[in-house]
Order: C-alpha cells, then sequence, then structure tokens
C-alpha cells in the first residue's frame, strides 16, 4: 500500500529490515552522533542549503524548512556582526 505526502509517493517494504540489521544501523548512527558532538563548535560548519536544502520545496514541508533556514541565516548575520 503507499500513501502520498506532499507530492511524494510513500511505499511500506514489503520485506521490513531484521532486528539485527536496525541494531546495527542505531549502533552507526549513535557512533556518527557521538563524532559529530565531538568536534570543537569553532571547528563545525554548514553545507550549503544545495546539498539538500531544496527537497521539500513544492511540499507542505516547505514552509517549515524555508523558516529553519531563515532562522539560521539570521544567526549567521548576527555572529558575524559580532566579529566586526
Amino acid at each position: 500500500m503507499s500513501k502520498e505526502i506532499g507530492g511524494k509517493t510513500f511505499r511500506k517494504n514489503p520485506n521490513p529490515p531484521s532486528e539485527e540489521h536496525v541494531a546495527r544501523m542505531l549502533a552507526s548512527a549513535a557512533e556518527w552522533q557521538r563524532k559529530k558532538d565531538a568536534v570543537p563548535p569553532e571547528e563545525r560548519f554548514h553545507l550549503s542549503d544545495k546539498f539538500g536544502g531544496w527537497d521539500f520545496d513544492g511540499t507542505e514541508f516547505a514552509g517549515e524548512v524555508n523558516e529553519k533556514q531563515r532562522q539560521r541565516r539570521d544567526r549567521e548575520q548576527g555572529d558575524n556582526a559580532n566579529e566586526e
């Protein structure tokens, strides 16, 4: 059975992953998050919105995504103003 959300079609996988596979993926995601959190704030950077930032255009999620992008830009501009 498929479900359409925001112009995109989602289907349930007829062969769901095994519990072991899910556990490995969750452990992998947790390890990645630990590594990400270990990076000092001054060494972090934001990837350009061209890396996935436009995937939500034309969907019901576009407003929320655009608002988050606006908030991030405002924060960055505030940070840059403090540096001058």
